[in-house]
């Protein structure tokens, strides 16, 4: 009997092996998972060479990870599990019962001078207003919510002591405080990196002074619920259900400006594509949202207003996103660089002797990590 259940049990196991290897090779494959927002990995070249340095069997276990049978079910009941037993930081992203945030530990001194040397001399070279607005993420307002004794950056301080370093021909546009002292309000995701639009309109309010016009009010707006049950990218990274999805609002002016045409460079030696407004309602459905604020990061984008003020330029990472529409009720013309997609001088492709003003927009992290901004020194 005792050799009969040891032959039952070896069965058992080798029909495990083969119906899982069965699965993997023969159920439909996803080159993208959308949930996770990111690309899946293809089974890999299998060759001598590969196979000598190795990466024949990393890809092959990178592909059963990533086409694993009910792969997203077990990565949810890991985290989930790893979270029960106390766990709050995963994927580089800190998770709490009110929201999860991108973790940010130390200062890059090399990326941040390098950025600020580049910021110091475009403003001395074009000789034009230039103002620099860097917004803190969620970890730098919501302090009470990392973890016990988890590392974290005194974004205060450290946006502080990047303005200390500005030259005098740059302006800076000071919100923490502002965006501190309305934490409990709905001013960022809790599944995303980003602000939201009500975070992007109390800057305003803030910038409104500094750069030299006079701000609409809230109740100059109309608010849409555009969306409900938005998970965003931090979401993506941890797949953790414990925290409420997220809300997409929309603000719509109820002045008499109105958007004339939005120019999408998806390259700068192309035409661009043309649309009449500056919200992309089909991310609407989509699984990332936060893109219907002009849509996916692209080199540049041009919006033109009948707003009767001059023309601004702004270089930016994607907080600016949900900023720039409250601009198009002040600024004709507004045109929006992506540097981390731009490798030529800006003389190329643009006039800059029609460009009345400057803002450069950043937040933390991507001033801490994204070094592009040296091109212009």
């Amino acid at each position: 009997m005792k050799k009969l259940s040891d032959n039952v049990t070896v069965i058992i196991f080798f029909t495990a092996i083969i119906v899982f290897a069965l699965l993997v090779i023969f159920l439909p494959k996803n080159s993208f998972s959308d949930i996770e927002n990111r690309l899946l990995s293809g089974f890999p070249k299998v060759n001598l060479t590969t196979i000598e340095n190795k990466k024949a069997m990393d890809g092959i276990e990178n592909f059963i990870s990533d086409h694993f049978p009910l792969r997203i079910f077990w990565v949810k009941t890991k985290t989930t599990a790893e979270v029960a037993i106390g766990k709050r930081e995963i994927n580089d992203v800190y998770i709490s019962s009110e929201r999860l945030m991108q973790k940010i530990t130390d200062a890059d001194e090399a990326v941040i001078n390098g950025n600020i040397n580049g910021i110091n001399a475009f403003s001395k070279h074009f000789g034009i207003p230039s103002y620099v607005m860097l917004v803190p993420t969620a970890a730098g307002i919501y302090t009470e919510n990392i973890p016990f004794d988890a590392p974290n950056l005194d974004q205060k301080s450290y946006i502080e002591n990047i303005y200390n370093l500005l030259d005098e021909t740059v302006t800076p546009i000071k919100i923490f405080d502002d965006l501190y002292l309305q934490k409990e309000d709905y001013i960022y995701y809790r599944t995303d990196h980003h602000w939201t639009a009500r975070g992007a309109f109390f800057a305003y309010e803030n910038a409104a002074e500094k750069m030299g016009f006079s701000p609409l009010s809230e109740t100059d707006f109309t608010i849409e619920n555009a969306a409900d049950n938005f998970y965003g990218s931090l979401y993506s990274k941890v797949l953790y259900d414990g925290v409420s999805p997220d809300k997409i609002y929309i603000y719509h002016s109820n002045s008499d400006v109105k958007i004339t045409g939005v120019s999408v460079y998806e390259n700068l030696e192309s035409e661009p594509i043309f649309y009449d407004s500056i919200y992309m309602r089909d991310y609407l459905t989509a699984r990332n949202k936060y893109p219907v604020f002009l849509g996916e990061n692209q080199p540049m984008v041009k919006i033109n207003s009948t707003a009767g003020g001059g023309k601004l330029l702004v270089i930016k990472d994607s907080y600016a996103n949900s900023f720039v529409p409250f601009l198009t009720e002040h600024f004709s013309e507004i045109t929006l660089l992506d540097m981390r997609y731009i490798n030529i001088s800006l003389d190329e492709f643009l006039d800059m002797s029609e460009i009345d003003s400057v803002l450069f927009l950043y937040n933390t992290v991507s001033f801490n990590t994204d070094n592009n901004l040296r091109k212009f020194e």
